[in-house]
C-alpha cells in the first residue's frame, strides 16, 4: 500500500531523525476519513490547518477537559496571496480560530522567535505572498 511508505518517508531523515520502521511499538497508520472519530472513549475532532499539502489538527475531549494539537500551521491574516493557484479559503483562518476557542490546553509548534519569523513568513503555509 503507498500510504504507509509515504509516512514512512516523513519520518526519514532530513525531515525527521530516526526511520519509522527505529521505532519500538506496534505501529498503526489509518487514513484519516472522518473528521469526528472517537479513539476508545475521547472524542476527536479534526480542522484542516494552513500548510503546504494535506495537514491538520486534532482536538480531544476527555472526561478531564479538552487539547488541542496543531502542527504545521501559518496563520494567514492580513497576508494577501493564493493557495494551489486558488483564491485563498476565507473560511479556513475562522475554522481555526473557533476550533481552538475555549480549549484547556492548545499545542502548536513554533519554530522562530519574532524577528526570525519576518525572514520566514509563508514558508510553513499554502500562502506565497
Amino acid at each position: 500500500m503507498a500510504w504507509p511508505r509515504r509516512s514512512a518517508g516523513q519520518m526519514e531523515s532530513p525531515y525527521f531523525p530516526i526511520a519509522l520502521k527505529q521505532m519500538p511499538g506496534n505501529i498503526v497508520i489509518e487514513e484519516l476519513k472522518e473528521m469526528t472519530f472517537h479513539v476508545g472513549s475521547v472524542r476527536v475532532e479534526a480542522c484542516f490547518s494552513n500548510h503546504p499539502g494535506v495537514c491538520v489538527g486534532y482536538k480531544l475531549f476527555t472526561e478531564g477537559g479538552s487539547l488541542v494539537y496543531l502542527p504545521d500551521n501559518e496563520s494567514f491574516t492580513g497576508q494577501q496571496g493564493r493557495v494551489h493557484g486558488s483564491e485563498l479559503p476565507r473560511n479556513l483562518e475562522k475554522n481555526l480560530t473557533e476550533f481552538v476557542q475555549d480549549v484547556d490546553v492548545l499545542i502548536i509548534d513554533s519554530q522562530y522567535t519574532s524577528d526570525e519569523y519576518r525572514g520566514h513568513v509563508g514558508w510553513g503555509a499554502r500562502v506565497r505572498g
